[in-house]
């Protein structure tokens, strides 16, 4: 950091130093030397005698503090052009070999962005006139705060600027005051950098023609665009990167609309131009450019773009990308609009959604297509996939998500971790829906049904002849029992075979399971009762009683636990259990017919259904299913 005092003392002396009309820093005039005299003497008279003169003046276009332009008419040529010469009241020979400098580094530098100069003579007077291409056009100064002008326009203005001052600068001559006031763009969009007044050569000096950087004494240049090297008593520091960080301050005034080194005195602008740190632009403007604009400009001369066409071609490639740039604000805007529906939306649309993510996704794809390094457009791109991401698990979409997830190459832990916890969300999910269905199957009364009623139909003619066979054949009282012993068997024998044949429907389903084990346990109490009736010396009929009362508590159970449609069931064996109280003789009578009713009831209300269609075809599938449960 330079020290603060000599700063100070060196802001002084500039205070008081010589200063163009737009504001430069002017060197110390020097008296010319006699070489330099010499130099002005050999200089053509251009406004003689008419056999002899070049041109004819015409009207003052310009002035400055210093020298004047005016209109003048090459004669030899037949062409106007554009003379500039010192003030009448600026007689000092310093300022006449000042212009002439100007004059003779212009002349050196052929090149279509820097003015070409025609020719180099003396008015009448002896003092030096400079013949210059005329241009009609507006400094660029004023263009820039004109909003009819596109950033893009200026940028374009600004390649040229570089190519010139690349030219110079391969010959080794740098500019030094370079500003949007000494750059002039003409009616057709030709751009000259003018004002080459302090420029100095890094090289020779051209037969004393041009200023080097070893006879440079003092602060020149404007302080809003001075580089740091440039604030020193010697021009030892300058080098090709000067003039790139004056290009980088014209670069910053293009974008913030303000000069890079501003303050109230001259010793604030020296001081920002010594500091010179990284400009924090605002979110609007592109990174590429701030960060283009920040290099040009760095304190430190090594970190600098090394040429003016280097930087140029930055400034190029920027503009190149600016397809790439417009299609992430497109992607922006489409990522926005579904940030606002989800926000707002209890029940997001999923094609919308889908929609949305598509476009952004589509739009981000391709500006990477034209610039793979658009940094934005990653991270855009890697936000897309993430929202969708987090969209996808919101919904429970495992396979979506899974996708999203692989696309977006994620190392990151707590994405897959939270992507495996919605596995085994949704796992368990499914487990929890099998078992659902396991248990609806299992009480589902519609599987067996043609089944359970041909048995109920077959049992209810069985069951409800076995009684009033024992009367008609004499099997009553105490020699009954050898009678229902030998049923009872019989039934045994029946209800295995028909276990054995309807295996898959009896024990396909858990309701299923249960009315056979209900029925397994009729038939035991049924033959557990004739013993101990037996044994007490009751006649059967008392045994056939005990047999109504089972029957009736069984069904009732049944009717509660299983199928409800069977609520009649039991009646019929309260009933027929009063009757017999009364005869009971008859007893034989009304156990069989309450059999024959109740089971015939039962098989009426399980007699099967016709379907077709749909239904068939859900039907098969589910017997299918209760099939391989019941084989496993």
């Amino acid at each position: 950091m330079e020290d603060t005092l000599a700063l100070a003392d060196r802001a002084e002396r500039a205070e008081h130093a010589e200063r163009s009309d737009d504001g430069t820093l002017l060197p110390k005039t020097m008296s010319p030397s006699t070489g330099d005299r010499q130099l002005i003497a050999a200089l053509p008279s251009l406004t003689g005698p008419d056999a002899l003169r070049e041109l004819e003046i015409g009207e003052t276009i310009g002035q400055g503090g210093m020298g004047l332009v005016r209109i003048a008419e090459q004669l030899p040529m037949g062409r106007s052009v554009a003379v500039k010469t010192l003030r009448p009241d600026k007689t000092d020979p310093a300022l006449a070999l000042f212009l002439l400098r100007e004059a003779w580094v212009t002349g050196a530098l052929e090149h279509p962005n820097i003015i070409p100069i025609y020719s180099i003579g003396t008015d009448v007077d002896g003092r030096p006139m400079i013949v210059m291409k005329r241009i009609d056009g507006t400094p660029w100064s004023k263009q820039i705060h004109d909003e009819t002008h596109t950033l893009r326009f200026h940028l374009k203005i600004f390649i040229q600027v570089c190519q010139a001052i690349d030219f110079a600068g391969s010959r080794k001559i740098i500019h030094r005051d370079l500003k949007p006031e000494n750059v002039m763009v003409g009616q057709f969009g030709e751009t000259y950098v003018l004002d080459w007044g302090i420029a100095v050569s890094l090289g020779d000096d051209r037969g004393g023609r041009l200023i080097t950087q070893n006879e440079v004494h003092g602060i020149s240049g404007t302080p809003g665009y001075m580089a740091p090297e440039m604030v020193r008593e010697t021009g030892d520091q300058l080098s090709i990167r000067t003039d790139v960080y004056l290009l980088g301050a014209i670069l910053h005034e293009l974008i913030t609309k303000q000069k890079k080194h501003q303050g109230a005195h001259l010793q604030d602008s020296l001081l920002s131009s010594l500091d010179s740190p990284p400009h924090h632009y605002d979110p609007h403007v592109p990174a590429e450019l701030a960060q283009i604009a920040n290099r040009a400009a760095h304190r430190v001369p090594e970190q600098r773009y090394s040429t003016a066409g280097e930087l140029a071609k930055a400034v190029e490639l920027f503009l190149g990308h600016e397809s790439s740039r417009e299609l992430v604000d497109q992607a922006e805007q489409r990522l926005s609009i579904w940030e606002a529906h989800v926000a707002a939306a209890s029940t997001p649309d999923p094609l919308l959604v889908q929609r949305l993510f598509g476009e952004a996704r589509f739009a981000l794809e391709q500006a990477l297509r034209e610039w793979k390094d658009n940094a934005p457009a990653k991270a855009a791109l890697q936000r897309c996939l993430e929202k969708k991401f987090e969209h996808d698990l919101a919904r429970d979409d495992f396979e979506s998500a899974s996708l999203m997830l692989e696309e977006l190459g994620s190392r990151r832990g707590d994405l897959q971790t939270r992507l495996e916890e919605l596995r085994a969300r949704i796992d368990q999910r499914k487990n929890e829906l099998a078992e659902l269905r396991r248990l609806q199957g299992d009480r589902n009364l519609s599987f067996g049904r043609r089944t359970r009623a041909f048995i109920m139909a077959t049992s209810a003619i069985g069951t409800g002849v076995i009684p009033p066979l024992a009367l008609l054949l004499g099997q009553t009282g105490l020699q009954g029992y050898t009678y229902f012993y030998a049923t009872s068997a019989l039934k045994i024998v029946l209800g295995a075979a028909i276990a054995l044949w309807a295996k898959n429907s009896l024990f396909g389903t858990a309701v299923n399971r249960q009315l056979t084990l209900v029925s397994l346990l009729l038939l035991i109490c049924e033959i557990a009762i004739r013993p101990f009736a037996q044994a007490l010396g009751h006649p059967i009929e008392h045994s056939l009683l005990i047999d109504f009362g089972v029957y009736a508590l069984v069904n009732a159970v049944v009717a509660i636990t299983v199928d409800r449609r069977l609520t009649l069931s039991p009646a019929f064996y309260i009933g027929g259990a009063l009757l017999s109280s009364i005869w009971l003789d008859q007893i034989y009578w009304f156990l069989g017919m309450s059999h024959f009713m109740s089971q015939l009831y039962a098989a009426a209300i399980w007699r099967p259904e016709y379907v077709t269609g749909k239904d068939a075809n859900r039907r098969i599938v589910q017997t299918a299913e209760n099939r391989s449960r019941s084989d496993t």
